[in-house]
């Protein structure tokens, strides 16, 4: 008999899944649009690549999300919070990284390692919450 799932991994789920499905949304509808928003430049060239972004969000971020905060057991989440939290932790280096060398708009870059940081320490009190 399974325990049960704790109050942070529902959480955690809930943010992952709003903040996945607003920002691949928004990367596949609007993508340049979007990425002025943050000071990035508009390279309509990119504009397939951006869209790819956001479908993966959207299918990997999202889907996951929804799927995991109606498990019942761990055994069927732990392997995407582990990885979810490996990603968000690559995610917000890269970004961090970006704005301290000046590689990039200091907005975006800042405000996605806001983003990431946050989603990968809710992912990371999720598993240490863990049942055991």
């Amino acid at each position: 008999m399974s325990k049960e799932m704790p109050t942070i991994y529902r959480l955690t789920f809930a943010v992952h899944l709003i903040v996945a499905v607003v920002i691949g949304a928004l990367l596949l509808i609007i993508p340049m649009t979007f990425g002025t928003w943050f000071g990035y430049p508009k390279v309509v060239a990119l504009t397939p690549v951006v869209r790819s972004f956001g479908a993966l969000l959207l299918g990997f971020g999202g889907l996951t999300s929804f799927y995991a905060r109606r498990a019942t057991a761990w055994s069927s989440v732990d392997y995407i919070v582990r990885g979810e939290f490996l990603y968000l932790v690559l995610q917000t280096l890269v970004f961090l990284i970006s704005a301290l060398t000046g590689t990039g708009p200091a907005l975006g870059n800042w405000v996605f390692t806001v983003v990431s940081a946050v989603l990968a320490a809710l992912f990371a009190a999720t598993w240490v919450n863990r049942p055991a």
